[in-house]
């Protein structure tokens, strides 16, 4: 696939408040930019183990599941670099990106933050008003390819609270539905988004795979004595499902940004980073698998419907079997039984073609 930009989208990419990190700047380095094309050097491939930019953590702590991760960005147009760097550095499966503000998949942003071997999706944000020219919202969406991914449709009409975007995973060890949210803070938290809360939950709540709910959802669920909180917390009960975030994900002490899943899902390894590029942290963790790893077994079969039996009457007629009976008169009961089961294996593997398969084992 081509991209291409305008001068209007190139020049989007220009910013004077964001500095490239320190690896990134290390990568254009290396490139010997200054030099004739024939004269540079092509530096060398980077660690395949590479540790998070900003957390000592070791990520080979041998958690088995899904590594994923929120983030609210307030927009992506100048933070394309961190966010790449970021999925890189802490080696994610999927992480949701809200408040992203763009405006279709193919701005350059949105590409060049993906790393090679992922998938984009999401959906902008429309205002309610068609004639309002605010700016904001929109959730982004970035899986690994080694997943088979799609977009999962709720069967009804979309909220106007609060946007969301649903997918549906197919891994190896069991399929996964995520549900990206995003809450405008500008907004107050009404009965109406409760009851579209409510639908949506309703239209996942059955389905045979494991959940995973998140975003920013603007409720100070800190506080307990916020009715909104205390709402939310009760309608999840209702679902059977459990939030998972206790500390502040926001620059001002609140936790907005949530993990959802139902009540029996042992997330692992939360962690919430600080607020840096943006006034909201982000927050990664690791989604166990529904089922665990298959294991396979190789089989060898043989084609015996496919047997030719042209040459199976000849390997027959020049066998030991088909000589004359008197050539095994002193020979034992023993010995023709003998015989008899070494000339049909010697047939068996000339003729019949054997295939290597692979089963799943219970």
């Amino acid at each position: 696939m081509i991209l291409t930009y305008s001068v209007s989208q190139l020049r989007q990419l220009q910013s004077s408040d964001v500095r490239p990190s320190r690896r990134l700047r290390k990568i254009l380095f290396g490139l010997h930019l200054w030099q004739p094309a024939a004269q540079r050097q092509i530096p060398p491939p980077l660690s395949s183990t590479p540790q998070p930019m900003s957390s000592p953590r070791d990520l080979t702590n041998g958690f088995s599941g899904l590594r994923v991760a929120t983030w609210n960005l307030r927009s992506l147009t100048s933070k394309h670099s961190a966010l790449l760097a970021t999925i890189l550095d802490l080696q994610l499966d999927a992480i949701v990106v809200t408040e992203s503000w763009h405006q279709k998949l193919e701005d350059v942003a949105v590409q060049r933050a993906a790393p090679s071997g992922f998938t984009i999706f999401g959906r902008a944000w429309r205002p309610t008003d068609q004639n309002s020219s605010a700016v904001g919202g929109g959730i982004l969406v970035y899986i690994r390819k080694g997943m088979n991914a799609s977009e999962l449709d709720l069967g009804f009409q979309m909220p106007t609270t609060f946007e969301v975007f649903a997918l549906k995973l197919s891994t190896s060890c069991g399929p996964v539905c995520l549900l990206a949210f995003y809450r405008p803070g500008s907004q107050a938290v009404t009965l109406k988004f409760f009851d579209e809360l409510q639908a949506v939950l309703e239209s996942v709540a059955t389905r045979n795979s494991q959940l995973v709910i998140l975003g920013d959802f603007n409720i100070h669920m800190d506080s307990p004595v916020d009715q909104n909180a205390i709402k939310f917390q009760e309608t999840l009960h209702q679902f059977g499902l459990l939030q998972h975030i206790n500390e502040s994900t926001h620059i001002k002490g609140h936790i907005l940004d949530l993990v959802i899943t139902r009540d029996d899902c042992d997330v692992k390894d939360i962690c919430v980073y600080p607020p840096t590029i943006s006034d909201h942290g982000l927050v990664t963790f690791y989604l166990p698998h529904l089922l665990s790893k298959p294991i396979y077994a190789v089989r060898q079969l043989r084609g015996w419907r496919s047997i030719n039996l042209d040459r199976l009457r000849t390997s027959l007629t020049n066998s030991p079997l088909c000589q004359d009976p008197v050539t095994y008169n002193n020979k034992s009961v023993t010995e023709l039984f003998d015989l008899y089961i070494a000339s049909l294996s010697k047939i068996v593997v000339d003729i019949v073609l054997h295939t290597r398969q692979a089963a799943k084992c219970l």
